[in-house]
């Protein structure tokens, strides 16, 4: 074993992965944690992987002494074995591998060239992982606040109302907001996320904060709409309001939210989480004999002609030249390793295909179709946004002259299986989407020097690619087909078509040209 088997070579560079225990996955959501060692050095490697894997230790004991102090009973786990934690010693079921003193086996041994070349490199990384770890462990102290918070948010709820119920004082009221509450998240608790769970109490916090804490049957249809109007002018992310304010005050918030102009909560999150709240609530309200209807039924809010109008302008829009290429022809681009990162903006930008569909690629999926290389997204493998999103799209002329093909053929040496994914992009069960954040990234990084829109995003180069084939004169068939919409083809529904990509549709996609980017250096 060269390295150990928490320790994974992706690309040129190394990760740590280690599988969460499984009294602490629903904190994270996944199955295991994976952060890269910022290396390509195997020895380099090993000795981060060590300070990574105390780290985590660190971490994983800390989230069980909050949750043990408050919240034991929904965890189970010997506490003694961390009593005497000594750092010499870290969690012997896993971290006895990065310490083992064994001999590199000969493949796995640096050459003398290779360590010539390395030196400044690690040189470097030493530096920058010195700062990457300070980052790591500031990220895992937030995240443990994060999540203290979020767990005293869940007990305070279920206290408070619980409280109310036996105090005559507070709620005198068989029928009263807090009791029937309680007992519609006792219901629905299984069924709902730890996250949304969370979002439940702040909306019954908002909700009794505006409306007030009253009888059921006492709420009516000025009450919703008083929520409505209240909410759509809160600022987002009511965590942060006591260091932006100075207050939770919900009145408060909103007068001093009028000088700082934080955004606000939007529409269409009001209709798919307040509503997605309070209208089930009520609804379960009125089917018991709680209330008489439910003040929240047709709530939901539309856009005026306006409000779209600044959202289309707003929402994803498409890349200028001048961006592409300052994100093409920078040294935080060039210098990067020909890695999933560097092809994916290019395959996007050349291809119009959704992120979705670029994670789902596998090594086998170029195929050739009308004399041309295409992608194949037409396998039974693949799970897309409709029925027309499964076709072939056209490789371009300049993908290969970046090197699409030999970084496949590398890929596959590699792997040695053509069913293997063609890009390292890993699914996020959490959010039930393929994890972009490393592009994201990417752009963010032009974004903080004002050389990209606030506004651009991954799915920009999408519809950077519709425009200029409409800009090329290439028909709305031949785009559509590419692009995976609806067309003429698609709507006679295949009994007189096969639905895939014609020669000249092909040719005409292929002639797409992108006039001023200059993408020549990556030949």
């Amino acid at each position: 074993m060269p390295l150990c088997t928490n320790v994974t070579r992706i690309g040129s560079k190394y990760y740590f992965r280690r599988r969460i225990p499984k009294d602490l996955k629903r904190f994270f959501g996944k199955e295991t944690y994976k952060v890269s060692l910022k290396t390509a050095c195997p020895i380099e490697a090993r000795e981060r992987a060590a300070k990574v894997a105390s780290q985590l230790v660190d971490f994983f004991r800390s989230l069980r002494v909050m949750t043990q102090d408050n919240d034991n009973d929904e965890i189970d786990y010997d506490f003694s074995k961390y009593a005497d934690y000594d750092e010499a010693d870290i969690d012997n079921d896993f971290i006895d591998e990065f310490l083992a003193d064994e001999p590199i086996p000969e493949d796995e041994r640096l050459t003398e060239e290779d360590q010539e070349a390395l030196l400044k490199q690690i040189d470097q990384e030493n530096r920058d992982h010195d700062l990457y770890m300070l980052g790591l462990m500031r990220l895992n102290e937030k995240k443990i606040e994060k999540l203290t918070q979020e767990s005293e948010v869940k007990n305070r709820i279920i206290a408070d109302l619980s409280v109310s119920q036996s105090n005559p004082a507070k709620s005198n009221d068989v029928n009263s907001v807090e009791k029937r509450f309680l007992e519609f998240l006792s219901e629905r608790q299984s069924q709902i996320t730890p996250n949304f769970y969370n979002f439940h109490s702040l909306v019954f916090r908002f909700f009794t904060e505006i409306c007030g804490t009253k009888n059921m049957v006492d709420y009516n249809r000025s009450d919703a709409n008083n929520y409505r109007n209240t909410v759509l002018k809160l600022p987002t992310y009511p965590s942060n309001w006591e260091k932006h304010f100075g207050t939770t005050e919900i009145s408060k918030v909103i007068e001093l939210n009028k000088t700082k102009r934080k955004p606000t909560v939007s529409k269409k999150t009001f209709n798919s989480k307040h509503l997605a709240v309070l209208g089930p609530f009520f609804k379960w309200s009125k089917q018991l004999g709680y209330v008489d209807h439910n003040i929240f039924d047709d709530m939901t809010t539309s856009l005026t002609a306006q409000e779209k109008n600044i959202k289309r302008k707003e929402k994803r829009p498409p890349f200028t030249i001048e961006e592409l290429n300052n994100i093409f022809n920078s040294t935080e681009f060039t210098n990067r390793h020909k890695d999933y990162v560097y092809f994916a903006p290019l395959v996007l930008l050349f291809s119009g295909m959704r992120f979705g569909e670029l994670a789902q690629l596998k090594i086998k999926d170029i195929v050739d179709h009308n004399g041309f290389k295409h992608f194949d997204l037409t396998g039974d493998d693949k799970s897309l946004k409709n029925v027309n999103a499964y076709r072939l799209i056209p490789v371009h002329e300049e993908l290969r002259k970046i090197g699409l093909f030999e970084y496949i053929d590398e890929r596959l040496k590699r792997t040695r299986n053509p069913e293997s994914p063609m890009f390292d992009i890993s699914y996020n069960e959490k959010t039930h989407g393929y994890d972009s954040r490393r592009l994201l990234r990417l752009l963010k990084t032009f974004k903080d020097r004002g050389i990209l829109g606030e506004h651009v995003v991954v799915h920009s180069f999408r519809h950077t690619f519709r425009n200029h084939l409409v800009s090329s004169g290439v028909d709305s068939e031949s785009i559509a087909m590419a692009m995976g919409h609806e067309h003429e083809g698609s709507r006679i529904g295949g009994i007189y078509s096969d639905n895939l990509i014609k020669k000249p549709q092909s040719k005409k996609v292929l002639s797409l040209t992108y006039e001023g980017l200059n993408l020549s250096h990556l030949y």
